[in-house]
């Protein structure tokens, strides 16, 4: 696309130095290969060599600049044994093995990623380095228990998945891979030889992270003074190391322990908002009260002035009645108290959506304690919830979700102008539906800009649910796009309504020094307002050729330099808006080439070609062109440009519409400056064109609603 940025801009030099213009052109058509040097990191922290062979194979995806998919393999060597052929440029390439999910044996997932610049006729190779993506966990248990317990059963949860290594199965010697979480939660079972069950040991580690090794070994402690035993698990991390020891005091379990009332709390328990819930827990504490502690992190309940950290023995009358108030119902716990209930019921019922975890710390008067976390979510009452809005200037796309496994009949939409009590509905043919995700979505047409909205989800069995709102961004323009104004100062034609309302200019003051005006208003030739441009390519002395041009921006100056003529020009102007679209009008009557320079020689004697474009971008300024350094616009790689769209023109039999579409490469990065630009030249950045040549753009407009555009302009935008 650089030939294209440039061709409007010939008019704006005396003259260039081709070489420079010519090799750059050269490169942007290159191609080189690319070789992938894939190699293989099974460490682990702590250091540990996996079993996964040397030769195995690993699935590879690379992606371009925008972050497209470009090409697969699910082999790895297929790119060694011939390298792909790919377009000069940037690319990320991902390597990944096989997954088993968030938990399974045996079953290590690799991955990795790595960035390359494919150069022009070289073979480019990058060395792309997999490793552990996942949590390993292995678990031993001692001689002494095997011979004390006749079960002994370790449970390990990442939250998602769960493995578990007992002797009454063949997986004591399986090793366990796990989605990396952020936290591991470990719970031991035992039961001696003589049939008696003992309270489960459990612990929850945070920041947890892909390629750490927990390896859990358990054995028998010394002897206590009560005459038990005890278990001592040790924790190899590489960062600590953890000793817990249990007490086997066949009289009496000595560690406090937390249980719950009708939920299991070592599974992440879903209620519905609003829902009645038993959220009573029961504190036992055989050795006695000595310190308690409910802990949280989350804003939802500081927000409602719950403190992160709260101490929940020896309160105040008033402090209990504070957190009663909260739906935390507190009795009064003394030191040496045996037990407690805290019914967090209240609590439960007041939270919003969203997923919550509350912890218990217990100390006591022998020395013992207990950390013990719940984890709950609070889903939707209904069946159906509205989940977000994306809105543009005049259409948006909606997205709620299901919660029972069944997708609800008649899944659909109903929206409004927040201002109106009508409600619209959207046809459920226009619904597109993901049951795996349990999601649905729409798209709504012909919404006004800068207006505030309200939109929820309705099934056959649901009307009236949740709201919730958007807004749609406004429908921007550039002045005077019918190009009806013009002013003219001097012997240059400006397409403004005066200097101070400039959005517009053109290659004239570049070629003023010879006298020469490629680009005019016409005000009898026109296909709509006062008046039109006309574009003319030109003769110039020592260029040979300028083209005619319009474009959103400023002329700035003109370097008369005769080693290095050239010009400054700024390109673009301010805009937040995000168009789908450019329609106008043209009239294009080409003339033979009769002026043709490297690279584009063959063009003499053929009929030339002119062209249109826009582009928005997130510029912090307007784009600085030099003609005489060789700095230019290049649309296929500034990673300033968000949404971008050309069109070739060729003769027409007067004026005809056209439409150009915008394909966007961000759909999420807010604009800050527009392009548009028309040249009656396609290649006059290399004096190449006609000097016959004159095109006539008339009733420039951005299209901002999808249904002004065919389906196959809709799926050129990308929009969603």
């Amino acid at each position: 696309m650089m030939r294209i940025i440039k061709g409007i801009l010939a008019a704006l030099a005396l003259a260039v130095v081709v070489p420079s213009c010519e090799r750059t052109q050269v490169q942007q058509e290159q191609t080189g290969y690319l070789y992938i040097d894939l190699q293989h990191d099974f460490s682990v922290d702590p250091v540990f060599k996996s079993d996964a062979a040397e030769d195995m194979t690993f699935s590879l995806a690379i992606y371009d600049w925008n972050d497209k998919l470009v090409a697969t393999y699910d082999d790895h060597r297929e790119l060694a044994a011939q390298p792909l052929e790919l377009r000069a440029a940037p690319y990320r390439v991902t390597a990944t093995s096989s997954s088993a999910g968030a938990a399974a044996f045996d079953a290590p997932f690799y991955s990795g990623e790595t960035q390359v610049v494919v150069k022009g006729n070289t073979l480019t190779s990058a060395t792309l380095t997999v490793g552990l993506a996942n949590v390993k966990v292995t678990a031993a248990f001692s001689d002494e228990i095997k011979e004390q317990f006749s079960e002994y059963t370790l449970t390990v949860s990442n939250g998602d998945g769960a493995l578990t290594w007992s002797n009454l199965d063949d997986s004591l010697d399986k090793e366990g891979y796990f989605s990396a979480t952020g936290m591991l939660t470990w719970t031991l079972s035992l039961k001696n030889v003589e049939g008696v069950v003992f309270e489960d040991i459990t612990e929850t580690y945070t920041d947890v992270k892909p390629r750490q090794h927990y390896n859990f070994q358990f054995s028998l402690g010394e002897v206590t003074e009560f005459g038990g035993a005890s278990v001592e698990v040790v924790l190899d991390d590489s960062t600590k190391d953890k000793t817990y020891n249990l007490l086997l005091d066949f009289e009496a379990n000595v560690r406090p322990t937390v249980t719950s009332y009708g939920f299991d709390m070592f599974q992440t328990t879903k209620y519905a908002e609003g829902e009645t819930v038993d959220g009573k827990f029961i504190l036992n504490v055989p050795g006695g009260f000595k310190a308690a502690y409910l802990k949280h992190a989350l804003s939802a309940l500081s927000n409602n002035s719950l403190p992160y950290n709260f101490y929940i023995m020896n309160l105040s009358n008033d402090d209990r009645t504070y957190y009663s108030q909260k739906g935390i119902k507190i009795p009064v716990i003394r030191n040496g108290d045996t037990r407690a209930e805290i019914d967090l019921s209240g609590l439960f019922a007041k939270l919003p959506l969203g997923s919550y975890k509350i912890e218990f710390y217990i100390e006591s008067n022998n020395g013992k304690n207990r950390t013990q976390s719940c984890s709950f979510e609070v889903v939707s009452a209904a069946a159906i919830e509205a989940v977000s809005a994306t809105a543009w200037a005049n259409f948006a796309l909606l997205k709620a979700k299901w919660y029972p496994e069944t997708r609800p009949e008649g899944v659909s939409f109903q929206y409004r102008k927040q201002a109106s009590a009508d409600w619209i509905d959207v046809d459920p043919s226009q619904i597109e539906t993901d049951d795996q995700a349990k999601t649905y979505s729409a798209e709504i047409w012909g919404l006004d800009g800068n207006s505030h909205y309200v939109f929820r989800a309705v099934s056959a069995e649901e009307t009236e649910t949740k709201e919730k709102t958007f807004t749609t961004e406004n429908a921007g323009i550039i002045p005077n796009m019918g190009f009806d104004l013009w002013y003219k100062s001097g012997s240059i034609w400006y397409p403004n309504e005066n200097s101070g309302n400039f959005y517009w200019d053109t290659a004239n003051g570049g070629s003023d020094a010879v006298g020469v005006y490629p680009t005019s208003p016409e005000y009898d030739h026109k296909k709509g307002g006062a008046a039109a441009a006309k574009l003319e390519s030109k003769s110039v002395t020592l260029v040979g050729l300028a083209a005619g041009n319009i474009y959103s921006g400023k002329f700035v100056k003109a370097n008369t330099s005769l080693s290095n003529p050239g010009a400054e020009l700024d390109w673009g102007v301010p805009f937040t808006s995000r168009p789908l679209a450019l329609r106008g009008y043209v009239d294009y009557r080409p003339g033979t080439v009769n002026k043709a320079n490297a690279p584009y020689t063959g063009m003499s004697g053929k009929t030339d070609i002119g062209i249109i474009q826009a582009f928005i971008t997130d510029w912090n300024g307007p784009f600085r062109i030099s003609t005489s350094s060789g700095k230019f616009v290049d649309t296929d790689t500034d990673s300033g440009i968000i949404a971008h769209g050309a069109m070739d023109i060729n003769q027409t039999s007067g004026y005809i519409e056209f439409v150009i579409p915008l394909t966007y490469r961000s759909t999420t990065r807010i604009p800050r400056y527009i392009v548009v630009a028309a040249s009656a030249s396609k290649y006059g950045d290399y004096f190449t064109g006609s000097t016959s040549s004159v095109m006539y753009v008339d009733e420039f407009e951005f299209i901002y609603d999808p249904a002004e555009l065919t389906e196959d302009q809709r799926a050129k935008v990308k929009y969603k």
